[in-house]
């Protein structure tokens, strides 16, 4: 099958012409990155609670299925529901229930048998790559009712699907342009250049919020595997013929992809600015001040502060939470490997130890 010889003379305009077209109907979906850019920037601090519950101010802030799971445990622990045990080792936490679970929601009650209906204690830790099925079923479960529950603050998604069908058509049409350009393979080389290029985008959006709240080098060093592999990807296969086809072909569907995953992966905000705000100037107050209380922690989790080894020192201020039960009497220690690791062995838990999911940044949370 030989493509139309209009269309050999005319694609660069008319694909070009679709990209510049896909720009404006996803044009809502990309002012959000903008729309949070400036909110970061300009926010003054404030020590002023937001006028929301610490969960709700989780999902519309992060909307993150890992993130509003360990908030819900922490609210657990403060509530007398369950205990929380640490342990240095390769799996430190753990989790038990307490009598006094019988007070609990009719919700709490139900996630909590979810989460306890084989043991009375349960390890915070996966198999290899497998999840902890009890921990993923009760935390779909509550990310569900979050949802629900605080649908009506935000906006809503838009679609990307019009430009992976753009793409899938990009990809068709590079295998008929291979004998033009005398390169065999054509399709094969377009679709892992493209792939390439979508895994760093989709850092680059995983790690969005990150740039702005105090983990901009975190999130800088994260960049660099994936920025190396579509650069060395790159690098390896436009050398093909001297690459004289990459503008020609290849560019297009590189450009496409940027556009879907960017799209795909946006940003979620409310649809009143002035809560994002509010949230977003009490995150930099916490991060801003020097010592850390107890009644304050359920914030700090909830909102990811100081959940980055390069983030500035803190000190813990009172005793050990009666609802954390350790060995361990270095309360600064515990109280900051609840900040970083207990986060991340709870994603384990959802999600497995091999596999990276989700995003603890400000974006939507569309598979989930």
């Amino acid at each position: 099958m030989i493509l139309p010889e209009y269309w050999l003379q005319n694609r660069v305009l008319i694909l070009g012409g679709i990209i510049i077209l896909l720009i404006f109907y996803f044009y809502s979906a990309l002012r959000n990155y903008k729309t949070l850019i400036n909110l970061y920037k300009k926010t003054d601090i404030s020590s002023v609670k937001p006028p929301i519950s610490v969960q709700a101010a989780n999902y519309v802030f992060l909307q993150n299925k890992s993130s509003c799971f360990t908030l819900w445990l922490i609210r657990c622990c403060q509530s007398g529901f369950i205990t929380l045990h640490y342990e240095k080792g390769g799996a430190p936490w753990s989790i038990s229930q307490n009598s006094g679970a019988v007070k609990a929601s009719e919700q709490d009650k139900a996630l909590l048998s979810q989460l306890f209906i084989r043991n009375n204690t349960l390890s915070l830790d996966s198999s290899f790559s497998d999840p902890v099925s009890e921990v993923l079923e009760a935390s779909d479960h509550l990310y569900e009712a979050v949802k629900a529950k605080n649908r009506s603050f935000m906006q809503r998604n838009m679609g990307s699907f019009p430009a992976w069908i753009v793409l899938g058509g990009l990809f068709i049409e590079s295998f008929f342009l291979s004998s033009l350009y005398s390169t065999p393979g054509l399709i094969v080389i377009c679709i892992a250049l493209t792939i390439s290029t979508g895994v760093f985008i989709y850092s680059l959006t995983y790690l969005f919020q990150g740039f702005f709240n105090g983990q901009h080098i975190m999130s800088l060093i994260m960049l660099i595997v994936p920025f190396m592999i579509m650069v060395g990807v790159h690098w390896g296969l436009t050398g093909i013929n001297n690459g004289g086809f990459y503008f020609a072909t290849c560019f297009y569907p590189d450009v496409v992809m940027s556009i879907a995953l960017i799209v795909y992966l946006a940003p979620r905000v409310p649809k009143e600015p002035f809560l994002l705000e509010q949230i977003v100037a009490y995150q930099k107050y916490l991060q801003s001040e020097s010592s850390v209380i107890e009644q304050e922690l359920s914030w700090r989790i909830g909102l990811e502060v100081f959940s980055s080894v390069f983030s500035s020192r803190w000190i813990y201020k009172g005793q050990i939470p009666d609802w954390i039960k350790s060995n361990e009497s270095d309360k600064q220690y515990l109280i900051e490997a609840l900040h970083t690791s207990f986060p991340a062995s709870v994603n384990t838990s959802i999600y497995g130890s091999v596999e990276v999911k989700h995003k603890s940044t400000i974006r939507h949370n569309k598979r989930l």
